[in-house]
C-alpha cells in the first residue's frame, strides 16, 4: 500500500505538470497564431513582389552594409556620419543606377584602407566613375584612387598619356579626377535611356524590398522570439516532469511486488475454499 501511495502521488503530479504545459502551450501558441497570421496576411501582396525571402535578403543585404559602414565609423568616433553618408548612396543610386547597398559597402572598404572620413564620400563617387570608364570593379577603382592620392598614376596613364608628362601631382590628380567626372556625367545622361529607367526601376523595386523589409522585421523577431519562449517554457516544464516519472519507474518493483503479493493471497483463499 505505501508504495501503490507514492506512485500515485506521484501520477497526480505528473498530471498537474501536464496541465501545466497544456496551458503555457495554450497561450504562447495564442500569442504566435497572431503574430503568424498577420504574417500570413500580406503574404499574396509579397509574392507579386518576388516572395518573403527576396524581401527579407534585401531588407538583410542592406542592414548588413549599414552595419558595417557603422563599426568603421564608431573606431574613429565618428559614428554622427553615417547618416550623411547613407543619403549619399541613395543620391548616388538615382545618379548612377548603382545600388545604395553597394555604394555603402564601398564606403566601408574607404574607411578600411584609411580615407579620412570627410573624404570618403568623394573617393567613393571618383571610383564609381572610374569604374564606367574603365570597366575595372568598384573595388579596384576605389584602390586606383588611393594610389592616385599617393602618388601613384600607373593605371591612368593607359587612358590619358598626358598625366606622365604633367609636372606636378596636383595636374595629374585632377586629370584623374577629370577622368571620373567623365564617368559620372555618362552614368548620369544613360540614366536617361531606355537602359537607364530600367536602372531605375530596379533600384526603386530595391527600395520597396528594403523598406517592407524593415517593415516586416520587428514581425519576424517577435515570431522567432515566441518559437524560443515556447521551447524554453516547454523544457522548464517538463523537466519535473521527467523526474516524477523517474520516481513513479523507481517504484515500479515494489508495486508489482505488492500486485502480485495479493494475487497470491487471493489464490489461496479460493483453493482454502474447497
Amino acid at each position: 500500500k505505501p508504495a501503490m501511495a507514492s506512485v500515485e502521488k506521484s501520477l497526480e503530479r505528473i498530471e498537474k505538470k501536464a496541465d501545466a504545459v497544456a496551458e503555457s502551450t495554450n497561450r504562447l501558441s495564442k500569442v504566435t497564431s497572431i503574430l503568424a497570421g498577420a504574417y500570413a496576411a500580406v503574404q499574396s501582396a509579397i509574392a507579386l513582389l518576388g516572395g518573403l525571402d527576396k524581401i527579407n535578403a534585401a531588407y538583410d543585404l542592406q542592414t548588413a552594409s549599414v552595419k558595417k559602414l557603422n563599426s568603421a565609423l564608431n573606431v574613429r568616433g565618428h559614428a554622427a556620419a553615417s547618416q550623411g553618408m547613407q543619403d549619399f548612396a541613395a543620391q548616388m543610386q538615382k545618379l548612377t543606377g548603382v545600388g545604395d547597398e553597394v555604394t555603402i559597402g564601398l564606403m566601408s572598404q574607404a574607411a578600411e584602407m584609411g580615407f579620412a572620413t570627410g573624404a570618403i564620400n568623394d573617393a567613393t563617387k571618383a571610383a564609381i566613375g572610374l569604374s564606367d570608364v574603365t570597366g575595372k570593379s568598384l573595388e579596384q577603382s576605389l584602390s586606383d584612387v588611393k594610389a592616385a592620392l599617393q602618388g601613384n598614376f600607373d593605371a591612368f596613364t593607359g587612358l590619358n598619356p598626358q598625366i606622365m608628362y604633367m609636372r606636378t601631382n596636383q595636374e595629374k590628380l585632377a586629370a584623374v579626377m577629370k577622368i571620373a567626372g567623365q564617368g559620372l556625367r555618362d552614368q548620369s545622361q544613360n540614366m536617361l535611356t531606355v537602359e537607364g529607367s530600367g536602372k531605375r526601376a530596379t533600384g526603386a523595386f530595391g527600395d520597396l524590398l528594403e523598406s517592407i523589409g524593415a517593415i516586416l522585421a520587428p514581425v519576424r523577431v517577435l515570431i522567432n522570439a515566441g518559437i524560443q519562449k515556447l521551447s524554453e517554457s516547454l523544457q522548464s516544464v517538463l523537466a519535473p516532469a521527467v523526474e516524477y516519472a523517474n520516481e513513479v519507474l523507481a517504484n515500479i518493483g515494489p508495486m508489482i511486488d505488492w500486485v502480485k503479493e495479493k494475487i497470491v493471497q487471493g489464490v489461496n483463499i479460493i483453493i482454502g475454499a474447497f
